[in-house]
């Protein structure tokens, strides 16, 4: 079940604990295969959220041929380093949530924190509302976050535990009038048409001077494909369509092919 925006606990437990009383953060796990629309959950006692200025990997100073020393620096694949900060008494259960991974019987007993895949895991929605806990202001968006390995060490009661995460895509802002939702879709070898269960409302598509913002189509954050055997899916930029809230491929998903969907709708 999705945490609604406006979501809190009633009656505050240890177990429930959250540093900042206006503030809702929740996870969009990643995965090709959870439920539609993928449930959120909300991170428990977390203190902050910190990220860097997303800097280039890449920086190449280009020349215009024949206009002598006249050149521009082009910037590419841009990446920012973050932090979590929460009690280290969440941080692990935090870690396997984010990995989607369950604990017991029907899932694992143990989970390596120093040796993390390489992969985006799930996207991070920072509600930020009013002093009545209800109304929001605007929402702040990490985009398929990695995490990084970490120590946990042996923390004493509730000692603070910074977990790194990186990202190769810009975060960005909501308005108040819209929320993040994920979709994820399972193909037959035959279908190409897939409706959402709300329709995307338009984002930012260029900047004041016309530079392409990294969205699709205008109104999704992305469109990924799933092979069989990825562990990560591929952002789609061509070969793909929306209208009225249907996202139709110019070619069928196999059977054993997922697509993820993410985009932001309107707040009903």
């Amino acid at each position: 079940m999705s945490v609604a925006r406006n979501y809190q606990v009633s009656t505050p437990v240890e177990a429930k604990i959250n540093v900042g009383a206006n503030n809702l953060t929740r996870i969009h796990p990643i995965s090709k295969t959870v439920a539609n629309p993928v449930s959120t959950f909300a991170i428990n006692g977390l203190d902050a959220i910190t990220a860097n200025t997303p800097t280039p990997n890449t920086e190449v100073e280009v020349f215009v041929q024949g206009s002598f020393n006249r050149s521009t620096k082009f910037r590419q694949d841009y990446q920012f380093d973050g932090t979590f900060s929460l009690p280290a008494i969440y941080a692990v259960e935090f870690f396997a949530e984010t990995l989607g991974i369950t604990w017991g019987s029907e899932g694992q007993y143990a989970l390596p924190i120093s040796r993390v895949e390489d992969r985006p895991v799930a996207n991070i929605e920072v509600v930020q509302r009013a002093k009545d806990g209800k109304t929001v202001q605007q929402t702040l968006v990490y985009q398929d976050i990695i995490l990084k390995a970490f120590n946990a060490g042996s923390a004493k009661d509730n000692n603070m535990l910074s977990l790194p995460f990186y990202s190769k895509f810009d975060p960005f802002v909501l308005n108040k009038g819209a929320e993040l939702v994920t979709e994820v879709f399972q193909g037959d070898g035959s279908a190409t048409d897939f409706a959402l269960n709300a329709t995307p409302v338009k984002l930012v598509t260029k900047t004041a001077n016309g530079e392409l913002i990294d969205w699709v189509l205008d109104n999704f954050v992305y469109i990924k494909k799933w092979g069989a055997n990825d562990i990560q899916g591929t952002r789609l930029i061509d070969g793909v369509t929306e209208s009225t809230g249907v996202v139709s491929l110019e070619t069928a998903l196999e059977a054993n092919e997922y697509l993820e969907v993410c985009y932001a709708k309107a707040v009903v």
